[in-house]
């Protein structure tokens, strides 16, 4: 391809330019996403340890792994239970001290209720 003007040798300058900046910014993402997935296998490993630190799981004899002791777990599960509904509760009263509007229009429609 012949560039005959200095405005079509700007234009195409301009253009890879843009397109340099396409792929540094796809690259920035990717190494982003990479670095997310690793932290995110870094943090399940360390939630394995903690889990088996207090006594949820178990290390298993043989090779690597754990075994889930069920009934330290359910007690985890139904504590988070709990914790969210008292959360869910504390949010409801937020929405009908600060948002009226829109807790008559929630309550109007089956969404939310006065306890």
């Amino acid at each position: 391809m012949d560039i005959n003007t200095k405005e079509e040798k700007t234009k195409y300058q301009t253009e890879l330019n843009d397109l340099i900046r396409k792929f540094q910014t796809l690259e920035q993402q990717r190494n982003e996403l990479i670095q997310a997935i690793h932290e995110r296998q870094g943090i399940q490993q360390n939630n394995r340890e903690l889990l088996a630190d207090i006594g949820v799981l178990s290390r298993k004899d043989t090779g690597s792994g754990y075994m889930m002791k069920i009934q330290p777990m359910v007690r985890l599960l139904a504590g988070g239970i709990y914790q969210t509904r008292a959360r869910i509760d504390e949010l409801v009263d937020v929405i009908i001290a600060e948002f009226p509007q829109v807790a008559n229009r929630l309550m109007a429609k089956g969404l939310l209720s006065k306890n």
